[in-house]
């Protein structure tokens, strides 16, 4: 399992090499769509000055062409001896419908067709009639319509429509300014005639002061249209208006979000019409999406390649701490003989190798210590005991009568010895634990029978404590009867001493486990940590207790010798007292199972 540190090193590896990749990829997607935006402003502004230059060539030919047309009339009305300002007959005007017919009429080519108009009307200059007071004309006195056009176009909402925007033209500036001007007029916004746009160009037929009328032409855009469509190409919307938003073409359909741009374009006279060129910002974002699809999914491929080589490496770094953790804890512990085990040539090496000869420097000390203790208390048992047999003899008169006073003082001095010689033996008997001396049996053990033993031996004790001793519950595990009742004596001792008159020791058997527990002061937190330590001495009511402090420290090691485990146990809140539970390996029922008197007998012979 990884380790906190490791997922930490991991992460921060994975961000060290994930970030400036995220970072270059969406500065790269970011230039891409800038790149595109620019290169789609760019197709737009080229189609639609193409579609402005192309209109404008088209209306600046179409002027053209009607100025020519102009001087056609006129020439041939020169011919029939007509001056300016003279009537003209309608027998002139007839011949002349005849020439102008076919040059307005649409052909299958439109490059044969001399002027693109719906319909030609000419407008005699009636100057003269006005000076003599007479009414102005309101009609024109020839019209040539585009036979193909009214054919297709004669519904009657089309003819009234027609009908209705020539009334009135010839007091208008459509037809006045090109005789009184000789400039060539055109209104600035288009008109719809049923569904064709059409826009309405004058020309003067003669100079200015010398002309014989107007000629007036409603536009035909229908090739003007055709050869827009060639030009626009798929993808696009276009839209060419005048300034009142009147579509003179518009072509594409498309959905979403739009992208566009709007160029202006010189319409007829001072008009200003504009170019809308729009394209669908998916179109032209697709290679983006493109290249973010493989983008993201080779981000995806970096991410779980440097996932695995940042979790490598953060365990790489990881495992060797872990190591080093473990023998400190191990050691902490009191395992001395514990070692690192890691062989390296980085700084981690170093450590470890340091480590492991600090290691060595401690077991050698403690083993000296150990020896040391041993030593001086095997050396110290002899002449401790006897004293206490000289003492003992002095008390019982050997060497003579002593006085009261003698008496007390000489069983104060048998106290002192008789605790010293138990403690004494206490550090004799870890020395033995800790130099693997005690070699334990494992046979199966009636562990109710065994704390009965340990109750029974100290029941006398108890009383006078004021406290009982229960024993309850039934049980059997392997162990050796001999240790096993050290351990309950060295618990039940304990249990003893830190319960208040009055009260109970419960001795249970439960399974293979056993369970000693008091109704005491209990366990603080700040020693529970340290309750198995050697030479760790509680405290009751704030005064240190009597001995060296290696009870439990004794009973650990003798558990541990034997496969099992010790451990304090929190009680129930609102209860007293303290609690520890012995687990030992579970007996196999078919052994004979052995209890704790026989055994205690063995040991004491």
């Amino acid at each position: 399992m990884a380790s906190k540190l490791s997922v930490r090193l991991a992460a921060l590896f994975l961000l060290a090499a994930l970030v400036p990749l995220a970072a270059a990829a969406g500065l790269s997607l970011g230039l891409m769509r800038e790149s595109l935006h620019e290169g789609a402003e760019r197709r737009h502004q080229d189609v639609a000055t193409l579609v402005s230059s192309y209109v404008e060539v088209w209306l600046d030919s179409t002027r053209d062409k009607l100025q020519a047309l102009g001087e056609v009339l006129r020439l041939d009305l020169v011919e029939r001896d007509k001056l300016p300002g003279e009537p003209v007959t309608r027998d002139d005007l007839s011949q002349l419908q005849n020439v102008i017919g076919p040059l307005i009429d649409s052909n299958e080519r439109w490059s044969k067709q001399a002027v693109p108009a719906l319909e030609l009307e000419f407008y005699e200059n009636d100057r003269e009639l006005v000076a003599k007071g007479e009414p102005r004309g309101q009609s024109a006195k020839m019209g040539v319509q585009n036979t193909n056009w009214m054919a297709l176009n004669g519904q009657p909402d089309a003819s009234a429509q027609n009908l209705s925007r020539k009334g009135g033209r010839a007091d208008s500036d459509l037809v006045q300014v090109p005789q009184q001007t000789g400039v060539v007029y055109c209104e600035p916004v288009l008109e719809v005639i049923g569904s064709t746009p059409t826009l309405a160009m004058s020309v003067a037929v003669g100079e200015v002061g010398s002309n014989f009328g107007t000629l007036v032409a409603d536009l035909d855009f229908t090739g003007l249209r055709e050869d827009l469509s060639q030009l626009a190409g798929e993808g696009y919307a276009i839209r060419v208006q005048d300034e009142a938003g009147t579509a003179l073409y518009e072509f594409g359909q498309l959905e979403g979000e739009l992208m566009g741009t709007v160029v202006a374009l010189r319409g007829p006279g001072e008009a200003a019409w504009t170019v809308t060129v729009n394209e669908e910002l998916a179109r032209i974002e697709a290679p983006l999406v493109a290249m973010r699809r493989q983008t993201g999914i080779w981000l995806t491929i970096a991410a779980l390649l440097a996932g695995v080589l940042s979790f490598g490496l953060s365990i790489g770094i990881t495992r060797p701490v872990r190591a080093l953790r473990r023998a400190a804890e191990a050691m902490g512990q009191g395992d001395l003989s514990v070692r690192s085990g890691l062989v390296r040539s980085d700084e981690i090496g170093q450590l470890a190798a340091a480590f492991d000869t600090m290691a060595s420097a401690l077991a050698q000390l403690d083993a000296a210590k150990s020896e040391f203790v041993g030593n001086v208390s095997h050396e110290l048992r002899t002449p401790l005991t006897s004293m206490r047999l000289s003492v003992a003899n002095l008390l019982d008169g050997v060497v003579g009568d002593l006085d009261e006073r003698q008496q007390r003082s000489l069983a104060r001095v048998q106290r002192e010895l008789d605790r010293m010689i138990a403690m004494v033996t206490e550090l004799l008997e870890m020395a033995r634990i800790e130099a693997g001396i005690v070699e334990p049996a494992r046979e199966a053990v009636d562990l109710r029978e065994l704390l009965e033993a340990a109750g029974s031996a100290r029941r006398a004790d108890a009383e006078l404590r004021q406290l009982a001793i229960v024993v309850d519950g039934a049980g059997s595990a392997t162990a050796d009867p001999a240790l096993l009742r050290r351990v309950v004596d060295n618990l039940l001792d304990n249990a003893l001493k830190f319960s208040g008159p009055g009260g109970s020791v419960e001795l249970t058997a439960e399974g293979s486990a056993l369970r000693v527990r008091d109704h005491g002061r209990g366990l603080d937190s700040s020693e529970a940590a340290q309750l198995f330590a050697k030479f760790h001495q509680g405290q009751a009511d704030g005064v240190k207790n009597h001995g060296v402090g290696l009870g439990l420290a004794i009973v650990a090691r003798l558990v541990e010798l034997q496969g099992g485990s010790v451990a304090a146990v929190d009680l129930p809140a609102g209860e007293s007292g303290a609690c520890f539970l012995v687990r030992l390996p579970a007996a196999d029922p078919a052994a004979p199972s052995r209890g704790g008197r026989e055994r205690a007998g063995e040991r004491s012979a």
